[in-house]
């Protein structure tokens, strides 16, 4: 008896958390899709170059931009002298510049040193904000979680970024920061669930979600994008995955070399 009168006094408070809620927190405005019959394509990690994935590199943004793409990933990580560099993360960063000790942290020089396979650039916050203020494109972020910092190094238009998020405190945090467009990172099925009020009500407008369970939860996908929540799937170029749920089940895809041109040949 005392169990069931906890467990229903918990089911209020989380009933009454999420009434609060949404007196308190706006929604963020919708993202805005002008083609619902095709896919976005986002260059995962600045997309493919020379057969090569996940480099975050100069020479790999510049050449998905050129291939068509108007969304590009990159993923930023803290450095020690507080400055963000666009590496996955720093065992796969030292493994693909031919270091083998991994360490603790590098600086932005240190970033800066150093070539990836021997050839291609790392990019650092100057290289991000140059790049991107020369055309349209979105810039879409990963790993970090810093509004602060993240304001402080990259300096475009809010409303040309979405920012990747890994809990509703931190997606909420960015919307304070004035980030039109966080995306919340939902891991499969469950946490769809979990979040789905937030979904329905439009407090969550954006989301991403793994492609590989897109088709276990295709229902409750084109539920959400009828509701104007947009999906992006990571990662694939399956490209009749890709033809077959974009668009109608998710908004988008990110790819590491599956351009327009690929999809539609």
């Amino acid at each position: 008896m005392i169990k069931k009168i906890a467990i229903s006094g918990l089911a209020i408070l989380v009933i009454a958390f999420l009434i609060l809620h949404l007196y308190i927190y706006p929604s963020p405005p919708k993202f805005p899709i002008e083609d619902r019959t095709k896919p976005i394509l986002i260059a995962h990690a600045g997309g493919a170059y020379k057969g090569k994935i996940y480099t975050n590199s100069l020479e790999a943004i510049t050449s998905s931009l050129k291939n068509g793409y108007e969304f590009i990933e990159i993923d930023l990580q803290i450095l020690s002298d507080h400055k963000l560099g666009g590496i996955h993360d720093l065992e796969q960063f030292n493994s693909i510049t031919g270091y083998g000790e991994i360490p603790d942290n590098l600086s932005s020089k240190q970033i800066r040193d150093r070539k990836i396979y021997g050839e291609l650039h790392p990019v650092l916050a100057q290289d991000i904000n140059h790049i991107f203020n020369k055309n349209s494109a979105y810039l879409v972020t990963d790993k970090i979680e810093d509004p602060a910092l993240l304001e402080h190094e990259i300096h475009l238009d809010k409303k040309r970024m979405l920012v990747e998020t890994f809990s509703y405190t931190s997606y909420v945090n960015h919307v304070r920061y004035g980030y039109d467009y966080p995306m919340l990172c939902i891991g499969g099925e469950e946490e769809l669930e979990h979040y789905w009020p937030l979904f329905i009500t439009n407090k969550v407008r954006i989301i991403t979600f793994p492609a590989d369970k897109i088709i276990d939860s295709a229902d409750k996908l084109q539920e959400l994008i009828k509701k104007d929540v947009a999906i992006f799937a990571f990662s694939t170029d399956d490209r009749d995955l890709i033809l077959k749920y974009g668009g109608n089940t998710v908004s988008g895809f990110y790819t590491d070399s599956t351009t327009y041109r690929d999809l539609y040949k």
